[in-house]
């Protein structure tokens, strides 16, 4: 996974008792210690009776837009690092971030969680070679919440944001949708590509309709109210 490093004191934060001892061994380390214990889970059904499944290739590739105008900087998604795990934090603490994102102040341990889970693929939104913000994948079939709502066998959830204040108002979002969009429909078993933001968030409404999902209908969730919009496999 690239370099260890080591966690700094003010990086313990209480994910989970059990948890605090193995935080302070190198970052490296632990996160591959919890993968291999994640995978023990992958045989268990599914809330909907489906299996869940490695997302595989699709959270280890590199996903990059095609090589383009040469003034125009290439956007990728790359599969999440400690060094990008390490600057989320700080990334968490943007006041546009918070205000969609990391509603309940746990965005940090989700996005440890999703480095550490095979049926979550974690991505940095690369801008050239700059890290501009967070986008991940997951198997929805294997969350009670899109089980109650009856999501197609094999949908995936996409969340995503943009961090930097620079890359604000670019464009950039709807072209890491695009990306996103690519890579989880070269998984043939994916039927179904679904977002839920929130009903206020009209730039990211208005930002996944550019990028061709469409609204389906009011919803809440757990963290409250949501628009739930999806794009179905052709």
């Amino acid at each position: 996974m690239g370099e260890i490093v080591p966690m700094p004191p003010v990086w313990v934060r209480p994910l989970a008792e059990h948890a605090m001892t193995e935080l302070r061994r190198p970052l490296a380390n632990w996160l591959a210690a919890r993968e291999n214990a994640a995978h023990a889970d992958l045989d268990q059904p599914a809330p909907n009776g489906s299996r869940r499944f490695l997302l595989g290739e699709t959270r280890m590739r590199v996903w990059s837009e095609p090589q383009g105008d040469a003034y125009r900087l290439p956007l990728s998604l790359n599969p999440l690092t400690p060094a990008d795990l390490l600057r989320a934090d700080g990334w968490l603490q943007r006041p546009h971030v918070q205000r969609w994102w990391d509603t309940d102040g746990d965005g940090w341990s989700d996005i440890v969680e999703a480095m550490e889970t095979p049926c979550i693929a974690p991505y940095s939104i690369r801008l050239g070679d700059e890290s501009i913000g967070y986008l991940q994948l997951s198997h929805a079939n294997s969350d009670t919440i899109w089980d109650r709502m009856g999501v197609p066998a094999e949908t995936l959830d996409l969340e995503l944001f943009i961090a930097e204040e620079v890359a604000l108002n670019r464009g950039l979002g709807r072209r890491a949708i695009a990306l996103a969009i690519t890579a989880a429909f070269a998984d043939p078993r994916v039927n179904r590509l679904q977002a839920a933001p929130h009903p206020r968030n009209h730039t990211a409404i208005a930002t996944f309709k550019a990028a061709g999902l469409a609204a389906i209908r009011p919803i809440i969730t757990p963290l409250g109210g949501a628009l739930y919009m999806a794009l179905d496999r052709d």
